[in-house]
Formats: structure tokens, sequence, C-alpha cells
């Protein structure tokens, strides 16, 4: 047999392949079975690939396997980048979606009334709003990777276990980049959206009063309420359907009263006079606007679009309601999580006979959410989620080998990749705690 041959290139049809499988002694080839594996699952896009992998490690991997015959040893590497990315990658607060398109939308569905009881011989119309948080996946930049490499003369001298471990340290690092983007699209909510309508303030160390209030804070809802504006002065851009979700100012007073959720003008084609709607976590004091102040909208960053004046009336409580599920999740940085197990209410969950708040990071049994320690977070961070609602992960390749051939360059190794893209689906299913 040729052993010059790279088996994992060759087909089963093939004099050599024939050769061995009829030999007796084929199986004590130890890298045969890994060979034939790789074959027969064909190496989907959707899953880590390796159909292009050259083996080239020496030395001690060499007098395992045979000289000429580096396939064992190259599974080997594959998997110790593989166990890295495993090891440090928990995203299972996030919505994982995967596609085989440059532009994904990930939809974004909700009733914006409650449902009540019949009435004249009807139910009432629950009107349900389709939205999409777009990713764009067409750029290089959603690609991300790294590489490791050695030298002809450090490959002749490495061990194995060092190789693996240098190779498991890609795989981490991999990892930690997804975390630290999704992390990252977490905290970067506008304030003004979340259900207390600000960043929840905690203390060091934290308290059980306000873990409780951010983790509550998910699940409490928005009320919707109604403000009768006019302005004969608006601008000739201004548009009602460019306005929802921006925040609502009482500008007297300089404090955020809510999230725009709509305007209904009060002659069609008209946008000077009309009512203007917007939600609220249901807290009346700041629901309340002061009459004959200025009602501004703005934008994310802060900048005003447009500036109506309150007529006098009241705020009004429309009834409608939206929710968007408790709080399954809490991710927390190390800091605020070793504070947590600092306190005795939380503790108790110890006792539940589980090891994963110890050799995870995870509580499992509070309040009915699993809290998580994340490194990717800043310091003295805690962000309450709801999984199926906060943050979406689209991914278009999963974590991908390939080799580095550059013997001009002599550099020998692998490159690990992935392509992705993070989104927000509703900024009102996150509450962020920061000090």
């Amino acid at each position: 047999m040729d052993t010059s041959k790279k088996l994992i290139e060759s087909k089963v049809t093939d004099k050599e392949v024939t050769d061995l499988l009829q030999n007796p002694l084929w199986m004590t080839h130890p890298f045969v079975k890994k060979w034939y594996e790789g074959y027969e699952k064909k190496l989907k896009e959707a899953e880590p690939e390796i159909g292009a992998l050259r083996g080239q490690t020496t030395g001690d991997a060499t007098s395992q396997i045979g000289a000429g015959s580096q396939v064992y040893a190259t599974l080997e590497i594959f998997n110790a980048v593989i166990r890295g990315f495993t090891r440090y990658m928990d995203d299972s607060f996030v919505r994982k979606y995967v596609t085989d398109s440059v532009i994904f939308k990930v939809p974004k569905v909700e009733y914006r009334e409650l449902v009540s009881t019949i009435s004249s011989g009807q139910l009432p119309h629950t009107e349900k709003t389709i939205d999409y948080a777009t990713v764009d996946l067409s750029t290089p930049e959603s690609e991300k990777g790294g590489k490791v490499t050695w030298t002809r003369a450090l490959l002749e001298d490495i061990t194995f276990d060092v190789q693996a471990e240098m190779a498991e340290g890609l795989g981490h690092a991999i990892a930690f980049k997804m975390m630290s983007d999704i992390t990252a699209a977490l905290i970067a909510v506008p304030p003004y959206k979340e259900p207390l309508g600000a960043n929840n303030t905690i203390s060091s160390p934290i308290t059980w009063a306000q873990f409780l209030a951010i983790i509550g804070a998910v699940d409490t809802g928005f009320h919707i309420y109604s403000l009768v504006v006019y302005n004969g002065t608006l601008t000739s851009t201004f548009n009602p359907s460019l306005i929802i979700g921006m925040a609502v100012y009482d500008n007297g007073a300089a404090a955020n009263i809510g999230i725009c959720a709509d305007f209904i003008p009060t002659t069609a084609g008209t946008n000077t006079t009309g009512t203007l709607y917007f939600m609220h976590a249901g807290n009346s004091a700041q629901a309340n606007v002061t009459a004959g102040n200025d009602i501004v909208l703005k934008y994310a960053n802060g900048t005003a679009y447009d500036t109506f004046l309150d007529s006098g009336a009241e705020v009004t409580d429309v009834g409608g309601f939206r929710t968007y599920g408790p709080a399954d999740f809490c991710i927390v940085s190390p800091d605020v999580y070793w504070e947590l197990l600092n306190i005795i209410q939380m503790t108790n969950v110890l006792y539940e006979g589980s090891t994963d708040p110890i050799k995870r990071g995870l509580i499992k049994l509070a309040l009915g959410c699993t809290i998580s320690k994340q490194g990717a977070l800043p310091r003295g961070t805690i962000v309450a989620l709801n999984s199926e609602k906060a943050v979406a992960l689209v991914t278009r390749r999963t974590l991908k080998i390939e080799p580095v051939l550059f013997p001009v360059w002599n550099e020998y190794g692998f490159i690990g990749t992935v392509r992705y893209g993070v989104t927000r689906i509703f900024d009102q299913a996150i509450q962020i705690g920061t000090r």
C-alpha cells in the first residue's frame, strides 16, 4: 500500500482502500476508523467541517499512527478546538437561527391588545403586529476567527498535548468573541426602553431587594397611555410611523414618561394635532405629565426628533397592555455572581443537591430563573431577560476548521472561523442593573 497517499481524500472504491479493507489486520491501523467515519458523514456545511484538513504534526503523533499518516492526529487537534469552544460557550439564553441568506430577518410578533369576554355576540379584535429585526451577514466583518500556527522546527519538538492545548485555546477565543458580541448587544439597549424605564442601580455588594427588583421587572409589562397634543409647527418631514419606539419626554420636567407606541392625527392627512400613545411600565407618577409642558420625542441617542404641546388634558390609561414574559435567565458579571452567593436567600438553592453553582457558575433554582456567570459582561453588571424575546444569534456558518500551509513562510497550523450576527428582538424584555 502506498502510505504517501492521503486517505482522507481517497474514495472507498480506490485500490489502496480496497486492499486495506481486505487485509485481515486492517483494524490494527488506528486512523482507519476515524477516516471511515469522516467519509460516511459527508461533512455537511451546517456542522463543523474537517473535509479539507491536513495533518501537519510530527514527532509524537507520527510514532502513534505510522509514518506518512497524519489523519488521526489532525482529528485530535480538531476535537481540541471544539472542546475549547463548547467549554466556554454558554448561549442557552440566546434564541438561535441558522440561515443560508446574507440578509436575515428575525420575526418580531406581538399582540397589541388583550383579549376580553364576548360582547354583543362578538369577541374583541386583538391586533397583531409583525415586524423584523434585520441581521446583515453580507459584509466581511460578519466572519470572526483566529489561527494557531507553528514553524516546522517547533512541530518537530512540540509534544502533542501542548499542541492540543494551544488548539483548545483557539476554540476558547472564538467562543469568548461570540459571547462578547451577544452581551454587548444586550447592554446596548436604550435605558428608556427597559421595563423600569432606566438602568436599575445596584450597590456593592448587591442586595436581595435589588436582585428581586431586576428579576421582577421583566414580566411587569407595559400599560398603554394616551395624551392629547397639538402643535401647528411640526416639521414637514414628520411621519407617525417613524416615531414608534422613540422616547417620550415631559420637557418641562425633563422626565422620560415612556416609549412612543403610536400617534393618531385628529384629521386624516395632517399631523398637527392628535393623540399620542405611549407605553410605560405602570408608574403613574411618571406617566402623568405637567399640563402645558412640551412633549418631546427623542431618538435612542437622545437627539430631539420633534416637539408637541400638551393641550392640558390628563394622561389617560387606555387599557392596552404588552408583556414579554417573565425573566427565565439572569446573566451576571463574575463579581456580582460571587456577591449573590453571600446572600442567604440565594444560597438556599445550594441545599438542593446541585453542584452547578460551584462547578459551572449556574444557579438554576432561584425564582424560576437560571442565573449564569458571564465573564464577557462589564464588572458590576446584571441583566435579566426572557430568552425567547431578548436577543437572537443568527449563524450562516458554524465553527469551521481549515489548514494553514505556508511552506515559504515556514508556517503550518489551523484557522478557526465562524460567521454570524447578533440582534436584540424586544428591548422591553431586557432589564439591566449597574453600579
